[in-house]
């Protein structure tokens, strides 16, 4: 029997947590997450949203089934809370979230090739008919 090392790299050093920033004037300010527990068909989700002087207009999370993987939890997650924004009547809005994947997809200019396209599109749809830059 032959025996394999193996060599694992150290861990990358976190970096310190941002500090939360207010919104300009007039911008409402959506900090988001999705969660995903691996082996679960379902994700979490959570939002704040504050204005300029920090004071919290609304919080909320809940659950979204058929949800496989972390990508998945955070798109999920941003189009929940654009429906959110929505409700209140938000139009000058800033969403926030640490899922840089997401981000990217969202810039994206072409249509996006994951399983969750349709939704990706959407929420770029609604961004433009909803809400201002």
């Amino acid at each position: 029997m032959q025996v394999h090392s193996v060599n694992f790299s150290p861990a990358k050093p976190k970096r310190p947590p941002e500090q939360w920033q207010p919104p300009t004037t007039e911008i409402t300010k959506f900090n988001l997450d999705g969660a995903l527990t691996p082996g679960n068909s379902f994700s979490g989700w959570g939002v704040v949203a504050r204005d300029s002087s920090g004071q919290v207009i609304i919080t909320r999370a809940g659950r979204q089934e058929q949800v496989h993987d972390a990508f998945g939890a955070d798109v999920n997650a941003l189009a929940t809370v654009m429906m959110t924004a929505a409700e209140l009547g938000a139009t000058r809005v800033s969403f926030k979230t640490d899922s840089e994947l997401l981000a990217d997809a969202l810039n994206i200019r072409r249509v996006d090739a994951s399983p969750y396209a349709a939704i990706i599109e959407d929420i770029k749809f609604q961004s433009r008919v909803w809400f201002f830059k």
